[in-house]
Formats: structure tokens, C-alpha cells, sequence
């Protein structure tokens, strides 16, 4: 219709149209389009689209179709009704709404409830609660009471902002005379623990002129939650993802006689790994059901840090490790006891057990549980020379030897912060280590 209208010998083309023109022009198209096509099947002579219309065009169909198919592909493994959750999700986010938080679904319902209360009152009675409104996933944000209002914002920008404020202010009493937040900035920040840097203190007793070259080894128990971080998805199927951690445990670990892979166990129970779970949420893909033929359509770390997503995939590491003959286990929660006491089992028993982990949490409970009637206990970690990723090891027995405060590395730890404690602010770790 548009082509008719302004094209060459159109309505609109080389002379003005009025109100008049343009009805009867309306009025007869329909009848002009029955003769235009009855003379094209007369005659058979068809007119093919212009350029004007490119969506009708084979290159235009074609990439809408796989538009169309990626599309559906993504809905297939994000399902958006899931008969077993109840609750709202965001399918960007996987953000979950519980009971009625979320109510959006229910906008005309809520409208006629208010219009309801509405109703037999004066316009200079009416008045509008908040609780009444539609609530969207935007009230499951932090919010903040100032007066009798309920406030969406942040605190620690708000105090950054009067802080900056009482600069040229003398009043200072006047604008802190109210309460900012409900947790001690030097131990929360955002509403979670305040992140430590475990890696300073591992660093500390891990230095690479005093790791060892192993020569005998009995046993190998890995970290499932560092491997899971260690290989390179390929953009293609969990099939295919699987096949690469196989590959990587034979390359790495093929000339221990037993191999351990013990991962940690996602719930809905709180544990000790909560707040990092929610703060790793902010950056995590929606919830996605997998299996070995499901297509990766995210990247590895977004997928890593959605606690559903990683539970899938560990269960189907363990069951494929299982069936190459290897140990796999997954705790019930967090896995650092279980793999601590898995090591302290082989070193009781006399044999050299090597522990490869990245953590700093297992590296303190080797030292504080190791005892001299044990076997060898070795903590592994990979690191990298130049391009190269490379093994170094490190005796737990030359560790304590070399450590000045044995009996106080797990106060130094939680002081320093650890899953359960928070950092506390501009507290370092070197400050306690060195002081």
C-alpha cells in the first residue's frame, strides 16, 4: 500500500493530495487490487517486491528464520513455565520473587481492588498507600526508611554523598542526626559481608623458592569447585564441556594410582557459602535445565555463578568420572571439610596424599590438622611462568616449620576473612601477618 502510495505514478507522486483525494483513494483500492490481480493471471505477468520491502526479500527471510530458531533454542533451555517453581523468575537475571513480593501478573486485579476502596469517597479523602500498588521485581531491591516513607536507596552512596556534603558544611551534627544503615560499614558493604582477599595469605606461605620437585605419590584429591574454573568451554553442547574436564583430569592426574574429585553440594539451606553465592548472583546467567545435549548459549563464568546451573553440571561430572573410574563425590554443602578429612584419611593411613586446590581455606586446614605421625601431605596449586601454567608443590610439614604461629593460623584466617567472617575495612591481611 505504502509502494502505491509514494512511489513513481503514486497518490503522493509530483502533485499534493487533500482529505477528499485521499478517501477515494482508500475507498477504491480494494476494488483496484481485485482487477490488478485478475489482469496479472490474464496476461501472467507478475510484479516482484522492490526494494522498499526487504523483509520479503530470500537474504531477509532467511536470517529471520535463524533468528527465529535461536530464539527458540534459548527458550528451550531457559523454560519460562516451570511447572515446579512457583514463584516469579527473571529470565535475564534468574532473579526468584517468593509468595506475593511480586504481583505484576496481578495488575488488573490490584487496579479494581483500589478502585474498590475508591469507591463512595470525596476526591479530598482519597488518599493512595504504597502497599496497595503492583510490585515489581525493582521491590525486592534494598530499601531505606526515612520518616514514614520506605525508600529505594542506597546507603552507602547516600553517605558518600553527605560525607562530601559536610566539606562545606558546618552542620555537621544536623546531617548524620539520622541513620544510615543497619550493619557496620567496616564489616558490610551493599547489605553482604565486605569480601576478603584470601589469596594474600596463601600467597604468604605458598613462594615458589621453597615449593618441591614431587618424586613419590600415593594419592591425589582435587578441589572440584577450582576445577570447574580451570577448562575452556567450547561453544557447542554439555556433551562436549564434560569430555573437556574428563580430558583435563587424565592430563593432569593420569599417574596417581587414585584420584578424588569432590565438589561442593548446592541447597536451598543456608551455609557457609551464602553471601558469596549472593553476591556471584549479581553476574549469573538465568536458570538453565541441561543436559548432555543441550547447547552452551552463555559463558562459563555466568553459568558457574548460578548455584541450579553448577549443581546440574557437577552431577553430570560426577556421574561421568564415576564411570572412568575415578572418585567423585559432592557434599551436602560446602565441600572444604570433606576434602580436608578425605587428605587427613590417606595421611593417617601412611600414604603421600597430594591436594590440588587453589583455596586458602583447605591450605589452613592442612596445616592445623597435620601431625608428624602422618604421611606426606602436599598441597598443589598451578600457577603461571611467563605464558606457561605450571604445578608447583609444597610440603605441609615445611610450611608449619617455616610458620612462626602455628597454633594461631585459624585466628589469623577468620581475623584476616574467611567463608564465615567478613574483611573488615582497611584491616589488611599483612597487617596481621606482619604485626
Amino acid at each position: 500500500m505504502m509502494r502505491s502510495l509514494k512511489s513513481s505514478g503514486g497518490l503522493t507522486r509530483g502533485r499534493g493530495i487533500l482529505e477528499s483525494t485521499r478517501q477515494l483513494w482508500l475507498g477504491s483500492m480494494h476494488r483496484c487490487a481485485d482487477i490488478h490481480n485478475a489482469m496479472s493471471e490474464l496476461t501472467g505477468t507478475y510484479r516482484k517486491t522492490s526494494k522498499q520491502h526487504v523483509q520479503l526479500t530470500q537474504s531477509r527471510i532467511l536470517r529471520d528464520q535463524q533468528d527465529f530458531k535461536k530464539i527458540k533454542e534459548w527458550f528451550d533451555v531457559h523454560e519460562p513455565f516451570c511447572e515446579n517453581e512457583p514463584n516469579f523468575k527473571s529470565l535475564s537475571s534468574g532473579l526468584l520473587a517468593a509468595g506475593s513480593d511480586v504481583n505484576c501478573d496481578e495488575a488488573e486485579k490490584v487496579g479494581q481492588n483500589i478502585q474498590c476502596k475508591l469507591d463512595g469517597m470525596n476526591m479530598e479523602n482519597i488518599t493512595m498507600k504504597r502497599s496497595d500498588k503492583v510490585h515489581t521485581f525493582e521491590n525486592l531491591l534494598p530499601t531505606t526508611k526515612i520518616g514514614d516513607d520506605i525508600i529505594q536507596i542506597n546507603p552507602t552512596i547516600l553517605f558518600s554523598q553527605l560525607t562530601a556534603l559536610v566539606n562545606f558544611s558546618d552542620e555537621i551534627e544536623r546531617n548524620f542526626g539520622y541513620e544510615l544503615t543497619t550493619e557496620p560499614t567496616s564489616l558490610f558493604k551493599h547489605g553482604m559481608m565486605r569480601k576478603p582477599v584470601k589469596a594474600v595469605l596463601r600467597n604468604h606461605f605458598l613462594k615458589t623458592d621453597n615449593s618441591i620437585v614431587l618424586e613419590s605419590y600415593d594419592a591425589c584429591v582435587v578441589d572440584g569447585g577450582a576445577l570447574l574454573h580451570k577448562v575452556y568451554w567450547p561453544k557447542s553442547t554439555y556433551s562436549e564441556v564434560i569430555d573437556q574436564y574428563l580430558a583435563f583430569i587424565k592430563r593432569k592426574y593420569q599417574s596417581f594410582l587414585s584420584v578424588s574429585v569432590i565438589f561442593d553440594g548446592y541447597s536451598d539451606e543456608m551455609s557457609t557459602k551464602s553471601q558469596e553465592h549472593n553476591r556471584r548472583m549479581t553476574k549469573a546467567s538465568a536458570s538453565i535445565k541441561i543436559s548432555r545435549n543441550t547447547k552452551v548459549t552463555c559463558s562459563r563464568e555466568e553459568f558457574l555463578n548460578n548455584p541450579q546451573n553448577k549443581d546440574q553440571l557437577i552431577k553430570l561430572l560426577c556421574a561421568q568420572f564415576q564411570k572412568e573410574g575415578f572418585v567423585a563425590l559432592q557434599s551436602h554443602g560446602d565441600a572444604d571439610v570433606l576434602i580436608v578429612k578425605t587428605v587427613v584419611e590417606y595421611a593417617e593411613s601412611g600414604k603421600t596424599v597430594v591436594m590440588a586446590a587453589d583455596d586458602t581455606d583447605i591450605l589452613i586446614l592442612m596445616m592445623y590438622h597435620w601431625q608428624d605421625a602422618m604421611g606426606e601431605m602436599i598441597f598443589s596449586t598451578e600457577r603461571k611462568e611467563g605464558k606457561i601454567s605450571k604445578l608447583f608443590y609444597w610440603k605441609i610439614s615445611d610450611l608449619l616449620s617455616a610458620c612462626d604461629y602455628p597454633e594461631l593460623l585459624l585466628f589469623a584466617h577468620a581475623w584476616c576473612g574467611c567463608d564465615i567472617t567478613s574483611a573488615i575495612h582497611q584491616k589488611g591481611t599483612r597487617s596481621v601477618i606482619y604485626k
